[in-house]
């Protein structure tokens, strides 16, 4: 029978005994507070990598794990809990490179898929040549082998919901006009009756996940008339 002083019941009180690894770590570090960050917990090895030489955890080692951002489970992270790690422990110019390693295998699997159809639509004759060196064309535009790329070229952001978040554009008055005179774009062309023209302008997405706002007149000489 293990017999428990009072100060056996304090240091109980004020370091419970520890269920998970995370509690396990916390109390290692509760309990050795006061030691240098140099003193050795954990020893793996000694005397391999020279006489004298031990490696394994110091207590600087544990507190640094204790201080570092937990990983989400790869089972159940979202994109955002991921992106957002990543940039924790990354230099967003490093996680960039990242994602365009991945971006680029992702695109160089997409062009061999795509030639494996070219291939099998050119066997049957099911085109003719221009459809070929359209096809072609397409392929070569964006094969990383072809020194395409990067993909992507900015740092792509992942938010929770997954959906980005539209950034409304206001509908210009009747009398904005274009200062392109070869434009000939008007304000007044999008004021109709028909919704369905101003949902459908083109948009596009932003590096941040976010979606740009609703470009009126591709010219950048569009401007409100004062």
């Amino acid at each position: 029978m293990i017999r428990r002083t009072r100060e056996t019941y304090a240091f109980i009180n004020e370091h419970p005994e520890p269920s998970t690894p995370e509690e396990a770590l916390a109390h290692v570090l509760a309990v050795y507070k006061d030691e240098d960050d140099t003193r050795l917990m954990v020893e793996a090895t000694r005397n391999i990598y020279g006489d004298g030489v031990a490696t394994g955890l110091t207590m600087g080692d544990l507190r640094a794990l204790a201080a570092a951002p937990a990983l989400p489970s790869r089972f159940h992270a979202t994109p955002a809990e991921v992106d957002a790690y990543l940039r924790t422990i990354l230099a967003e110019d490093v996680y960039l490179r990242f994602q365009q390693d991945i971006g680029e295998h992702a695109i160089a699997q997409t062009v061999e898929d795509a030639g494996a159809v070219r291939a099998g639509a050119d066997n049957e004759g099911l085109y003719n040549n221009d459809w070929r060196e359209g096809w072609d064309d397409a392929i070569d535009r964006i094969d990383p082998d072809r020194g395409n790329g990067p993909y992507p070229v900015g740092l792509v952001g992942f938010r929770e919901g997954d959906e980005p978040q539209a950034v409304v554009g206001a509908l210009p008055p009747r009398d904005a006009i274009c200062a392109n005179p070869e434009c000939g774009h008007s304000g007044a062309d999008h004021h109709h009756g028909d919704t369905k023209c101003w949902a459908n302008l083109p948009r596009y997405r932003q590096p941040n996940g976010t979606w740009s706002a609703v470009p009126i007149c591709p010219c950048t000489a569009f401007q409100p008339t004062a």
